[in-house]
């Protein structure tokens, strides 16, 4: 494991101009919204002065105005932590915040989000911790893996929520999730297991390795026995929530994760195992149910290895979104295994995609078409247990689902070509994916992005609950700082 040297503090100091606005956001939130209580205390005093690593003092390698502003939303972020966590989103001036549960259930004093949130916001602090090594960041970042552990259910899972009581212990099981059930939907549980390796790896601390071993039985208790798992666990077989499935990148998210893992722990066969009988899976499922044209995959699967129902909106059906996912499956089991039968399928699936029976136009796929016949179809509602109906006109379709879209297809289909361009050299591919744009094209984005912060020091979004107040939504904060610390690695570089 590595171990981090600490370097030697510079005697420069950051530019006078970004000094300025960092003190005027500091005093900007104290007055204005702190003191009204809406805001938790500040964990740390904005960073000014000189630098722990001092080339970030060095104003011809690095823009000082990206740097003191990414600073600056560092700083008047931890405003929103709670008991260690985060939320998914809160009102601008933080009297209220919200999770996936979404706006009429405010989280509660000393609740957090786990989805887009606590591990999330905890990534960003650790990436700037391993660019800046200031404790403050490391701080943030090991509070948000320790609020982590503490709300982790007995049996290894993570819920949507977390909360904890006063004296730090978390509530077990959460109020809002007495049937324990371990939530892989939407990268929930995978994302806590992905987020405590990197703490452990940076740390080498126990408990972050235990709590993701813990999660690991977890995770093998929930997977079925032909190479998949379940959306959410603890509910009845015949539940929708007991299905094999791939909606929302749930098996996306599980291979990621047990790839990490065996990555860190090559010796452990167990976790490259299961990614490998995720991919089984893969091969097994590729065009059922469907004509011998879609070679496609379906949103979720019953025993019979058949697309199934599960919400009654969501219909049986070939799924150009988790085709393309399964794609990128695929294409980082091969890159991990060197195994050509990964690539297999993939060409007969690009084809269904690239299809002119399947594109609505260049750019916009429909997300689900109909067995046999290729025709897009949506989805309604029909109440509980009427699983009978769709319709093949969007205007018809249930509102609040994404049916139709670009999903990234062209962007996954091309990271294939390229692959097949290198002849499947694996060295070649993975140099073509690591460039990145060029310093000054980054340098623009960091600067743009650092001109849209408010005067409190948050990016603030007008598209959602809040459209007049604007609200502070936790994946546009990470969006944004991740792009800034791409800027500053490659200026570092």
């Amino acid at each position: 494991m590595k171990k981090r040297i600490i370097l030697a503090l510079a005697i420069t100091i950051t530019s006078l101009s970004g000094l300025l606005l960092g003190t005027y956001a500091f005093y900007s939130i104290r007055l204005g919204y702190f003191f009204k209580g809406k805001f938790s205390e500040p964990v740390y005093a904005l960073p000014t002065g000189s630098h722990f690593n001092s080339d970030l003092d060095n104003s011809t390698l690095i823009n000082q105005t990206i740097l003191s502003g990414l600073e600056e939303a560092l700083w008047a972020f931890t405003l929103l932590q709670r008991a260690g966590g985060f939320p998914l989103g809160s009102k601008i001036d933080g009297s209220f915040m919200w999770s996936d549960r979404g706006t009429d259930f405010p989280l509660f004093p000393r609740e957090f989000s786990i989805q887009e949130g606590t591990p999330l916001i905890g990534s960003v602090f650790l990436s700037m911790y391993q660019i800046e090594p200031n404790p403050i960041y490391l701080s943030v970042a090991k509070e948000a893996a320790d609020a982590l552990l503490a709300i982790q259910d007995e049996n290894g899972g993570f819920y949507y929520e977390g909360r904890r009581h006063k004296d730090g212990t978390g509530y077990d099981p959460h109020p809002w999730n007495p049937r324990k059930s371990t939530i892989l939907d939407d990268n929930v549980m995978q994302s806590c297991m992905s987020y405590l390796l990197d703490i452990y790896n940076e740390t080498e601390e126990m408990k972050y390795y235990l709590g993701f071993d813990k999660a690991i039985t977890c995770l093998n208790s929930i997977e079925l026995p032909y190479g998949a798992w379940k959306q959410r666990s603890n509910y009845p077989d015949d539940a929708y929530q007991s299905q094999a499935t791939l909606n929302d990148n749930v098996l996306y998210d599980v291979v990621i994760v047990l790839l990490k893992a065996h990555s860190m722990f090559p010796s452990n066969p167990n976790y490259l195992n299961a990614a490998i009988r995720a991919g089984d899976f893969l091969l097994n499922t590729q065009g059922n149910g469907g004509s011998t044209f879609q070679q496609g995959w379906a949103q979720q699967y019953n025993l019979d290895l058949e697309p199934c129902w599960a919400r009654d909106f969501e219909p049986p059906a070939i799924c150009s979104l988790q085709t393309a996912t399964s794609i990128q499956i695929l294409m980082e089991l091969y890159l991990t295994t060197n195994d050509a039968k990964w690539l297999n399928p993939i060409p007969n699936a690009i084809a269904w995609l690239n299809s002119t029976e399947t594109k609505l136009d260049g750019l916009t796929w429909a997300r689900l078409y109909e067995l046999k016949t290729n025709t897009p179809i949506y989805g309604i509602e029909n109440g509980k247990d009427k699983k009978t109906q769709y319709v093949y006109n969007v205007e018809d379709a249930r509102p609040g689902y994404s049916w139709q879209g670009p999903y990234g297809i062209l962007k996954i289909i091309e990271q294939y070509q390229q692959l097949e361009n290198f002849s499947y050299s694996i060295p070649d591919y993975f140099e073509w994916k690591n460039e990145s744009s060029s310093i000054e094209d980054l340098e623009q984005v960091g600067y743009s992005l650092i001109q849209n912060l408010s005067p409190f020091g948050f990016w603030v979004d007008d598209d959602g609950p809040w459209m007049e107040e604007g609200q502070i939504i936790s994946s546009t904060f990470a969006g944004n700082a991740f792009l800034i610390l791409q800027y500053l690695v490659k200026a570092l570089s």
